[in-house]
């Protein structure tokens, strides 16, 4: 168990993915289902991602980052994953992509592969 490695404000780590979440339309709903899919070994966990996040956005968001949490190790608030979300989802969708892929590159082929992805 452990807290976040990369600061929620720390986006310019990672320009790509912060522009992503930022500028195009449903890019942070498909950056949670990247997460998603290689944080869980449930096959159909990003489909209920992507339900979550185009029906309740701040609480669907909420809720998988709390999950992806879990699955990281990370220990946080609920009420600190609603409020990223509300006010600065652009940077809490490029925090998490950035935490899992670190997190979860050593011994998955999927996440080695997006890892590499990272820097594009």
């Amino acid at each position: 168990m452990g807290a976040w490695n990369i600061g929620l404000f720390e986006c310019s780590q990672n320009p790509s993915t912060f522009f992503i979440a930022c500028c195009v339309p449903g890019g942070s709903c498909c950056i949670q289902m990247v997460n998603a899919r290689i944080s869980t070994r449930d096959g159909s966990a990003w489909k209920i991602v992507c339900i979550l996040d185009c029906c309740l956005p701040v609480l669907g968001c909420a809720i998988n980052r709390y999950y992806l949490r879990k699955a990281l190790g990370i220990i946080d608030s609920v009420l600190f994953d609603c409020v990223f979300w509300l006010y600065c989802p652009s940077c809490a969708a490029t925090q998490e992509y950035i935490e899992t892929m670190d997190r979860m590159s050593n011994g998955n082929k999927g996440a080695k592969f997006w890892s590499s992805m990272r820097n594009i």
